[in-house]
């Protein structure tokens, strides 16, 4: 959910979808010409009715970042689609009221991903008399083209370690997305014994690749040198892992060298290094069997031409 909070009575208002289809986002993929159906619920957990304003503003991926109100080219081609069936709603105090939203696709419309934001937003005033806005909303990744809807993959590539002026430990994880949907990345990087954790708030739009820092417990240390580090990223419904020798640096301010991740599956047909192993260990135990048969089926022949 996005959330602009402002110091007044209207921080008592939530959205939310009102179904569980694709979790806490629209990411519908739709082919042009369609229209996308959802209901939102808007709830008021304060002691006084809310009058609540509901509309579809645009949004872009700049930077990394999810964007919304964004001044980029596009970003606002989602909100001509959009038709909100009740703009103006009072939401009683302790309950939530539900309102439809179409996003009707045109016929024309080029393949691709849109974005945008279903804002509730309630107007109201501060201590000192000024007036504020406060907003919630929930995402839209919107999907256009005919077909099956895009994957959604990514490369973990590269993985560097380093110390920041004060010592600490942090890092620097390189990942490219190779699917057609913008992914919210989450996930964590274990050196030695320490674990850290992917910053959050970073999307990445197909075909990008990102930079995304590792954030470490303040306390968090390992011996500096070579040491063996693992990395799990998660990201709309998919988990991809990875292995790196990685340097640890040895002072403050210094970085390592950027290390290759690797995973398990990065073999010819994609065959996990275990099943790997087990597979050429039958197919030798094949081998010898099929040896052993060819020369006992020597030796009769042998005998019965004595």
């Amino acid at each position: 959910m996005v959330v602009l909070a402002a110091p007044s009575a209207a921080a008592d208002v939530s959205i939310g979808l009102d179904d569980d289809r694709e979790g806490r986002y629209v990411t519908d993929h739709v082919a042009p010409g369609a229209t996308v159906s959802r209901t939102v619920r808007i709830g008021n957990d304060g002691e006084a009715p809310l009058e609540v304003e509901v509309s579809v503003g645009g949004a872009a991926i700049v930077d990394d970042r999810f964007t919304f109100d964004a001044e980029v080219p596009g970003a606002d081609e989602l909100v001509s689609w959009a038709s909100v069936l009740e703009d103006r709603v009072t939401v009683p105090a302790g309950d939530d009221v539900r309102v439809d939203i179409d996003l009707l696709v045109p016929p024309e419309a080029d393949a691709g991903e849109r974005y945008g934001v279903i804002w509730a937003a309630v107007r109201g005033t501060d201590a000192s008399g000024t007036s504020v806005v406060n907003r919630v909303g929930v995402r839209i990744y919107l999907s256009v083209g005919d077909g099956p809807a895009p994957t959604r993959d990514v490369d973990l590539e590269l993985l560097a370690i380093e110390r920041d002026d004060e010592g600490s430990l942090a890092g620097l994880l390189t990942v490219t997305n190779t699917g057609g949907r913008a992914l919210d990345l989450r996930g964590e990087v274990t050196v030695g014994s320490a674990i850290g954790a992917m910053a959050p708030a970073h999307t990445v739009a197909p075909g990008d690749s990102t930079e995304v820092p590792i954030v470490f417990e303040p306390d968090a240390d390992v011996q500096a040198g070579r040491q063996d580090a693992t990395v799990v990223v998660r990201a709309a419904g998919i988990e991809r892992s990875g292995e790196a020798t990685v340097v640890v640096p040895d002072g403050a301010g210094r970085r390592g060298p950027p290390a290759s991740i690797t995973s398990p599956t990065d073999r010819p047909g994609g065959v996990p290094v275990a099943l790997a192993a087990l597979l050429a260990a039958l197919v030798g135990a094949g081998v010898v069997v099929l040896a052993r048969r060819r020369r006992a089926a020597s030796s009769s022949s042998s005998s019965s031409s004595s």
